[in-house]
């Protein structure tokens, strides 16, 4: 069924897209649907064609026919891929990696053997092992820019522009949290998120038969860390409501 309507992203795709920079070639690795590449072609955002790619048919499949509904299916090249395995990496200054767990993002990226340069940009939305994902960022030569934190339904997740270069690592705690912004409402409710996490964790290795004493002074270190940010971020909040 044919549309002439614009296409509406989520907030966590639409996070991503507002990311992309203006006048870019693009890949959408895990593509799906094609939601945000049919986004783009639509705004004008950027250079067509934009490659679409998935590593099953099924997905593939639904990519075209969202592009055939919006009637940009011109507009966008659709590819059967293992990520960015056996591609160019002349063919695209901007990749998008979204809601895939971060473990699997990282493997994208070192899969990709693209010699990775000033000229691209990297949009990446983690579904988990975030953590471990910014860590990779920051061992292999690449740094986040920029990033945000979105609700998405009941969820709370991180959106990053990633470029490539050398930038020292951040601290432990701030490989969960990123860099948060004092005046974002979500920092906090993602801050208490990962207090629960942080306690949780450690609690349920202390009742482990298996508990192993360095990562729980971890965990509780980084609980402790996460409350005195907490605090923090309430008086900054407490100071903005007596203005």
């Amino acid at each position: 069924m044919k549309s002439s309507g614009r296409i509406k992203l989520s907030p966590r795709l639409l996070a991503c897209a507002e990311y992309v920079p203006e006048n870019t070639s693009l890949i959408d690795v895990g593509t799906d649907h094609a939601y945000l590449p049919v986004w783009l072609v639509q705004n004008n955002k950027i250079k067509v064609p934009a490659i679409a790619c998935d590593i099953n048919a099924g997905p593939l499949n639904r990519a075209k026919a969202s592009a055939a509904q919006y009637e940009v299916e011109d507009s966008i090249e659709f590819m059967l891929n293992n990520g960015l395995a056996g591609m160019n990496g002349e063919a695209a200054e901007t990749v998008v990696i979204a809601g895939m767990g971060g473990e699997t993002i990282a493997g994208i990226i070192e899969a990709s053997g693209w010699k990775w340069t000033a000229r691209h940009t990297l949009i990446l939305q983690p579904m988990s092992k975030i953590p471990e994902l910014c860590r990779y960022i920051y061992e292999n030569g690449f740094y986040i820019e920029k990033e945000r934190l979105v609700r998405d339904g009941k969820e709370i997740y991180r959106v990053m522009r990633v470029k490539a270069g050398r930038r020292e690592m951040p601290g432990a705690l701030e490989l969960y949290t990123g860099t948060l912004d004092a005046a974002d409402p979500l920092s906090l409710e993602y801050l208490g998120l990962l207090l629960k996490k942080f306690r949780r964790a450690a609690a349920g290795m202390e009742d482990s038969e298996r508990a192993d004493l360095k990562t729980i002074d971890e965990l509780r270190g980084l609980a402790a860390e996460t409350e005195a940010l907490i605090k923090e971020l309430e008086k900054h909040e407490n100071r903005k409501g007596n203005i």
